[in-house]
Parts: C-alpha cells; structure tokens; sequence
C-alpha cells in the first residue's frame, strides 16, 4: 500500500493475489530472471501507484460503485484491476503471468 499523497494512488492485493505475485518472483529468480522480475515488480508499482487511472486498457466501468476496471501488463506480469478515482484507490482482482503453464 502507498503513502496519502493526494497526487498517488494507493493501491490493495487480497492476500491471495499477493501471494501468488510474491510465489512467482521467487519461482523466477530461481529460474535466473530476477532483473526482469525486479523491473516488471517496479513498473507495476509505480504505475498503479501514479498513472492508475491511464495505465493499460480500460475495459469496463461500473456505474453503481464508480470503479473503471483496467487490465495492464508490466513484463511478465499482467494485472486486472479497478480504480476508484474520487478516493484515488486501486484494488487489484487478479494477477496472471505471461509464460507460465498453470495460466493457460
């Protein structure tokens, strides 16, 4: 989670999602990617942290709780997510990883 700034986003993994994104860094350090983990990690936390609400495409709005969902790629790395722009939050849903057989 980022600090309050009103120019940042804060953003929230459930803990599963967590989980899995921290799982996969370490599965890919092991495999000898860890300068491309390490990028993809810092380019996902800066932009949902900064450029949330213009990072990748947006793919839906919903109307009834003013969330625009988002789906995004850092790497290896992709996120879906929605961001609450009146309140400057991001909840990520869900995390996928490029190359990786249990994701197809």
């Amino acid at each position: 989670m980022t600090g309050g700034s009103p120019d940042r986003f804060r953003y929230h993994f459930p803990p599963a999602q967590a989980d899995r994104l921290r799982d996969f860094a370490v599965r890919e350090t092991r495999a000898g990617r860890r300068a491309e983990v390490r990028a993809a990690l810092r380019e996902l936390e800066y932009r949902l942290t900064y450029e949330a609400d213009e990072w990748g495409e947006s793919r839906d709005y919903l109307p009834d709780i003013r969330v625009r969902m988002r789906f995004a790629t850092a790497g290896p790395i992709s996120v879906w997510y929605g961001v609450e722009e009146a309140d400057r939050l991001v909840q990520v849903r869900e995390v996928r990883f490029r190359g990786d057989p249990r994701e197809e």
